[in-house]
């Protein structure tokens, strides 16, 4: 152990003699090298870039394309699938009192959203205590939504949410009131 310490330093001590003595003027130019880095970019030394990806032009003044023709003939219709469809409405229907009435029974499985509009034609006390249900009984007995009617109108809005569409209303009072609905749905 002794004899590799000894070794060691003697190596240590002769690189040290040699890069102060024979080896000095080699250290001593490659020092200013090292020393002239440019490291702050300014307008005069610019970080040198290329253009990556799509390059945006502007273009001030006149653009001329001239081997289009000025007008282009264009035949054909252009039509949406984006419609709306009425799948079921009435108007002033009565409710019984404290009974489930069930409206309609639709299938909506072609339409991507159904939107729902809901009035109470009756008595202002009746149509806070008057509740939409929304079912499905495809695969379930399946309460999709449900909701109080609280005020004269409601509108409500669903993604496709089933395959058939059952609405029931629900009068909570012991008097008759009458509601009015429509269910509309849109193809995408």
């Amino acid at each position: 152990m002794r004899r590799v310490l000894v070794i060691a330093t003697t190596l240590l001590v002769t690189s040290l003699v040699l890069g102060a003595t024979v080896f000095r003027s080699q250290v001593a130019s490659a020092a200013p090298a090292i020393l002239n880095v440019f490291v702050t970019n300014d307008a005069a030394n610019p970080v040198p870039v290329r253009e990556q990806g799509t390059v945006k032009v502007n273009v001030d003044g006149t653009v001329n394309v001239s081997n289009f023709p000025s007008t282009q003939n264009v035949a054909g219709a252009v039509s949406s699938s984006d419609t709306t469809v009425t799948l079921a409405s009435a108007f002033s229907v009565p409710i019984t009192a404290a009974q489930q009435n069930l409206f309609t029974n639709l299938d909506v499985s072609a339409y991507k959203t159904i939107r729902i509009y809901l009035s109470c034609n009756g008595n202002s006390s009746n149509c806070p205590n008057t509740t939409i249900n929304l079912g499905d009984f495809t695969d379930c007995l399946c309460i999709l939504d449900s909701f109080a009617l609280g005020g004269f109108n409601a509108t409500r809005s669903y993604e496709t949410i089933s395959q058939r569409l059952l609405l029931f209303i629900t009068n909570g009072t012991p008097d008759v009131t009458s509601i009015s609905y429509k269910v509309v749905g849109r193809r995408n």
